[in-house]
């Protein structure tokens, strides 16, 4: 029977062997946008809770026109679109945060998953959200 200090070993081996596998994977399993719109009053409560939590990394914002159908009506409104960089693993939580701040009664939130990303700027948006 292996001793403590042998066992220890190998436990430390092992999880050695499990952070260089798992460091090795490609970002595209970690990484997404999350999209949503919302009006002008809601933009900044949105952004700084986001961000001042480290949920996400980095938000950018733009004014956009939208034309939808709503309630069986064509709406047309101005918008603003934030696009959000997180970790995957984050999306529930940055989706009630938004949920959460959002005015509209059915706000969009989508996820796409990144599938490739320069190495460095992958690493810094882990580096902020404390990944």
């Amino acid at each position: 029977m292996a001793s403590k200090k042998e066992r220890g070993i190998v436990m430390k081996a092992s999880f050695i062997q499990i952070v260089n596998f798992f460091s090795s994977l490609p970002f595209h399993f970690m990484h997404c946008l999350i999209i949503t719109t919302c009006k002008d009053e809601d933009e900044e409560k949105i952004i700084d809770a986001l961000i001042s939590s480290k949920l996400v990394a980095c938000i950018n914002s733009f004014k956009v026109s939208s034309t939808y159908i709503w309630k069986g009506k064509i709406e047309r409104d101005e918008e603003k679109l934030l696009i959000i960089k997180t970790r995957k693993e984050k999306y529930k939580e940055v989706e009630m945060k938004i949920r959460e701040l959002h005015s509209y009664e059915l706000p969009e939130i989508i996820c796409i998953e990144i599938k490739e990303g320069y190495k460095e700027y992958m690493k810094w948006l882990d580096k902020a959200i404390g990944g």
